[in-house]
């Protein structure tokens, strides 16, 4: 049974199929990082570090916008 589905089965299709969707996630998450403010991006790079106070501050932001 999965011999016949197989056999019809055009695995080259499914590589660049995978190849595609991997390509266009890649790209759309360069331009989102590429289009961020450069005070936003140190605020997620501080985020590990801060207080509880300033994780907050980022997580009503977010909620704001």
């Amino acid at each position: 049974m999965f011999k016949e589905i197989f056999s019809h089965l055009d695995v080259g299709r499914l590589g660049e199929a995978g190849m595609l969707l991997f390509l266009a996630t890649f790209v759309a998450v360069t331009i989102y990082a590429f289009t961020r403010r450069r005070s936003e991006m140190e605020e997620w790079a501080n985020l590990p570090l801060a207080n509880n106070s300033s994780a907050s501050k980022v997580d009503e932001e977010a909620r704001l916008s």
